[in-house]
């Protein structure tokens, strides 16, 4: 028999007031408070929590004991009463997926969805853990646990740091990847931790339907960002080397054959096909290969001595394989040489390049009058809002001028892609204009003799260091105003230009010289 005053719900009950005739019956018939009892401790549930309750309906109680119980497992239980929340009980997942979605609203290209609208497979998710394993990331924690968990977050970020974020899983009919994930430095730590930073920032903007924050406070603001410098070896510039990377563009226009070499190569196959034409006759004893007679036994001589079939020596006869006349020459050096061009030339980001279309082009050029008296022809390329790095904070479009060789270059693709579809019209892309996400600049490199990687500083961004560095000495020889740098280079602040604008040791050591002069 149940208990007088108990309410069929574990820790939740009445005391009834001395007057109330109801002490035998239902909880919910009389006026009475709830109240709750936990772990030896018992509170009036609407004087705790500072709230008024109906005393009628137990719905309305529940969600205040659970504070209630919740405050004492947490330790953070004060007999006083409950102290404001800092957040919700939604999961921090949620906040992520609608930041994503904000993003994605501001113009942020990436985000990708899968069949039920949901935005999978961002860099963000797979950092925080959220696409397999919930427990190991903070996706998990509530935004009430975020807010007081700076001390978690931290030791989180800097557990999941030393051992790299973990690999995203592989898409469907692929198999995982095993490579070992990098651990973080100190500039990938501070990115993440910012990250961080701006979606519990946003979340603090966001309100309940009670008018009450998601999220009371940012946790990051608590957690410093770790000293980072930029690498001396990454304040290099390709000036230097930037004859060698344009005749390396020539080394890629190479023939696009490429049979299998681990039984034949181009020597070979012309010693197989020299040797069936000397045998040819038209005698007994004799099979017919390309309209003239071959021994039988030669045949099969030779696939024994070059170990091949004997179908691969009649392929090599009628020059199917390994024929110099069928092979083609390939065109990415040409392709190359003209993203080299706009790179060094205009400062373009590998990302932005790929996307320029012809239409992109103001085509009736502007008309320079430089210092000498002659004229140089301008045009004006428009890179619409959400293409470059800053267009997708800004939501504004941002202008990039093409001069002498870069506009050879414009002029030529207008040439050779104005019967194209506009879907094959980007002008660095293939050599039919269709566009490409990636290309091959790590060949280039090599065959340059560049020793490349991000640990060396010779990355193919540097090619936009080396832009922006020649930007900086023009305006500063030349006294033009300040902000020049940053509209041409396209970035946010001077403090920002000055990582790119890196001075030759040589020119460094002349200043001092001249000061000491």
């Amino acid at each position: 028999m149940r208990k007088p005053g108990a309410s069929g719900t574990k820790h939740l009950f009445k005391r009834h007031d001395a007057g109330c005739k109801n002490t035998k019956g239902d909880p919910v018939d009389c006026n009475c408070q709830w109240s709750g009892k936990y772990k030896g401790k018992e509170k009036v549930l609407s004087v705790w929590a500072k709230v008024a309750i109906n005393t009628r309906n137990k719905k309305d109680a529940i969600p205040v004991l659970n504070r209630f119980k919740k405050a004492i497992d947490d330790k953070v239980y004060d007999p006083n009463g409950e102290h404001p929340a800092v957040g919700t009980e939604e999961l921090f997942e949620t906040a992520i997926d609608e930041w994503a979605i904000l993003q994605e609203a501001r113009g942020v290209t990436g985000l990708r969805r899968d069949a039920q609208g949901k935005i999978v497979k961002t860099s963000l998710r797979a950092m925080l853990g959220l696409l397999k394993d919930k427990k190991r990331g903070l996706g998990a924690m509530t935004l009430e646990q975020v807010a007081s968990g700076a001390k978690t977050i931290e030791t989180w970020l800097n557990k999941t740091g030393a051992h790299g974020a973990p690999p995203p899983p592989p898409a469907e009919g692929r198999k995982p990847t095993r490579r070992a994930p990098k651990a973080w430095s100190n500039k990938t730590w501070n990115g993440y931790r910012d990250l961080l930073a701006q979606i519990c920032d946003k979340a603090t903007t966001w309100f309940t339907v009670k008018n009450t924050p998601r999220l009371a406070r940012n946790p990051m603001l608590g957690i410093d960002r770790r000293v980072w410098m930029q690498p001396e070896h990454f304040k290099q510039r390709l000036d230097d080397v930037e004859a060698a990377l344009f005749a390396a563009c020539d080394k890629l226009d190479r023939p696009q054959h490429r049979p299998n070499r681990n039984k034949l190569t181009q020597e070979k196959a012309d010693a197989i096909r020299a040797a069936l034409a000397a045998e040819a006759d038209n005698k007994n004893g004799w099979v017919h290969v390309n309209g003239k007679y071959v021994r039988a036994t030669l045949v099969k001589d030779l696939a024994r001595r070059f170990k091949v079939s004997t179908v691969i020596i009649s392929q090599i006869k009628h020059g199917e394989i390994w024929n110099p006349a069928n092979i083609k020459v390939g065109t990415k050096g040409k392709e190359m040489r003209r993203r080299l061009i706009a790179a060094l030339r205009a400062g373009l980001r590998a990302g932005e390049m790929m996307l320029i279309k012809l239409e992109w082009v103001n085509w009736r050029p502007l008309m320079l009058k430089m210092p000498d008296g002659s004229t140089k022809k301008a045009y004006e390329i428009t890179l619409p809002a959400g293409t470059t790095k800053a267009s997708k904070r800004t939501g504004q479009p941002e202008q990039v001028y093409a001069t002498d060789d870069l506009a050879r270059v414009l002029e030529e693709r207008r040439f050779q892609l104005r019967a194209n579809p506009s879907s094959r019209q980007y002008i660095f892309g293939t050599e039919d204009g269709r566009y490409q996400k990636s290309f091959m600049w790590h060949e280039l490199f090599r065959l340059a003799g560049l020793d490349y990687g991000r640990d060396k500083g010779i990355v193919w961004h540097t090619t936009r260091h080396t832009f922006i560095s020649g930007v900086a000495d023009h305006v500063e020889e030349n006294g033009l105003r300040d902000g020049l740098i940053e509209d041409l280079a396209r970035i946010r602040d001077r403090k920002t230009a000055k990582l790119y604008m890196h001075k030759r040791r040589d020119e460094r050591a002349a200043v001092i010289a001249g000061m000491n002069r």
